[in-house]
């Protein structure tokens, strides 16, 4: 029971966060809670129900930080430490001390339409089979694949 009232609380919590940071703060919970979940045992519905929660936060991040403007012609490979002054983009993610490699993958599963994100993640709980952020972007892989494919044939 107390456990659902903190994830209650993460749920909330995301719906008002403003900021990347507020948005990694409930992400950061919600992996703690799947991993403690996996972990103690308390099975693949309370997995999940963190779960869930930390792939929508990292929807909510993509979005915040496709929104951001960056420095046109740069490359992603170099450092701030290397280029001197960054754009916001490469500022916001310094000053979260997120990965670019995290941010390219939140900005993925952002590009996923509502009803398509929502598909994953019922469809997934209904074969009951764990939620990850590997399986959403694999997902992804295969819905542009397919939109390539029929894109060829038309």
């Amino acid at each position: 029971m107390n456990a659902l009232l903190k994830l209650e609380g993460a749920v909330r919590m995301l719906a008002e966060a403003g900021t990347l940071e507020e948005v990694k703060h409930v992400h950061d919970l919600a992996q703690a809670a799947a991993e403690y979940a996996r972990a103690a045992r308390l099975g693949l519905e309370a997995q999940n129900s963190a779960a869930e929660i930390k792939l929508r936060a990292e929807r909510k991040a993509g979005e915040m930080l496709a929104g951001l403007e960056r420095q046109p012609g740069r490359r992603s490979d170099i450092t701030l430490s290397t280029i001197g002054q960054g754009s916001e983009y490469a500022t916001v993610l310094e000053e979260t001390d997120t990965t670019r490699q995290a941010a390219a993958r939140w900005q993925k599963i952002a590009t996923l339409p509502d009803d398509r994100f929502e598909e994953y993640i019922a469809e997934t709980k209904a074969e009951r089979a764990e939620l990850t952020t590997t399986g959403i972007l694999r997902f992804e892989r295969e819905l542009a694949r397919a939109a390539v494919a029929q894109e060829r044939q038309s």
